[in-house]
């Protein structure tokens, strides 16, 4: 879908802006599906002794394609006038996504006895394991800073610069500074840290929200985001790692992990749709002063995670 989304761009060009709303539609299932397979393909290819290795390594490459990837689109679209640009663009996008679905095939599959879809079991599953209702419960304290994240320091960071050209190059900064903290946890991360590795990022988010309080300006703002962006590849290895354990814990195995990644995916998207939606509501209340801690409320948020993680269920 993802494929023939950029196709289909390709085809009717100009035309998207009369049906945007049906593309809009088509991106988010087509996304949606994306992130169920990716995940579900995760716990396939990895294990609870590989696990970090393999997630470090995934953040490493995926930051360095979203730090690569604007940079070759723009170099492509400034070559020629018009749409042609773009038109090479898309059709690379459509191609590499037909290569990657084509590739996936390929992929060894785990073997389950029955093809049945056993949400129906989760309110049992959730009375009997109140470990995972737990771990489901962290997703969504993972979500919804991250919908109010997706807002709030873009807009910190033009407010003082006000230069686009300067809020990508420090994007590409903090990005780049996700993908070596992303390469540090593939190579010393393992499975038995994960309450500690959660402290070490909750208590440097928090952190982080405290230069915001002092004020708001470059050197406050710059701190917060590499603070952020030291952090938050730990905090996602860590809980992602911790999660995909499960799979193999709940009486249902393997046989219940297209509902746990469907699961994971439906409660942080709450999560973020919820951040986003309070964010969009009280926008206009907040200001320079308020904005601070606002941000630093939301990072001590993230000290619930930890707490919701008993010890014995991470080394079992």
């Amino acid at each position: 879908m993802t494929a023939l989304f950029y196709l289909l761009i390709i085809l009717v060009q100009e035309g998207i802006v009369n049906h945007f709303y049906w593309f809009a539609l088509w991106r988010g299932i087509a996304q949606g599906l994306y992130w169920v397979a990716y995940f579900t393909i995760v716990h396939e290819v990895s294990s609870n002794q590989n696990r970090h290795r393999y997630l470090g390594w995934n953040q490493m490459v995926m930051g360095s394609s979203n730090l690569l990837a604007p940079v070759l689109a723009g170099f492509i679209i400034s070559l020629f006038e018009g749409l042609m640009g773009y038109l090479l663009v898309f059709s690379l996008a459509f191609l590499l996504f037909l290569l990657a679905t084509m590739r996936s095939f390929r992929l060894k599959k785990e073997r389950i006895k029955h093809r049945s879809y056993y949400m129906k079991f989760l309110p049992q599953i959730l009375k009997r394991q109140q470990a995972f209702r737990s771990a489901l419960i962290g997703w969504f304290i993972i979500g919804f800073p991250q919908g109010i994240m997706m807002y709030l320091p873009p807009i910190l960071i033009y407010s003082i610069f006000e230069d686009e050209g300067m809020v990508g190059y420090l994007n590409a900064g903090f990005l780049t500074i996700s993908i070596a903290m992303s390469y540090l946890i593939s190579r010393f991360a393992n499975i038995d840290q994960t309450i500690k590795y959660l402290w070490i990022a909750a208590i440097g988010f928090f952190i982080s929200g405290t230069f915001l309080t002092w004020e708001i300006a470059v050197w406050s703002v710059v701190l917060f985001m590499v603070t952020q962006n030291m952090f938050k590849p730990l905090q996602a290895n860590a809980f992602a790692a911790y999660y995909f354990q499960w799979l193999d814990r709940l009486p249902l195995g393997a046989e219940f992990r297209v509902e746990s990644i469907v699961l994971r995916e439906t409660i942080i998207n709450v999560g973020r749709a919820l951040g986003i939606l309070i964010f969009m509501l009280f926008s206009q209340e907040i200001d320079a002063h308020t904005a601070g801690f606002i941000i630093l409320g939301v990072m001590a948020l993230q000290s619930i995670l930890p707490v919701l993680i008993n010890r014995r269920e991470v080394v079992a």
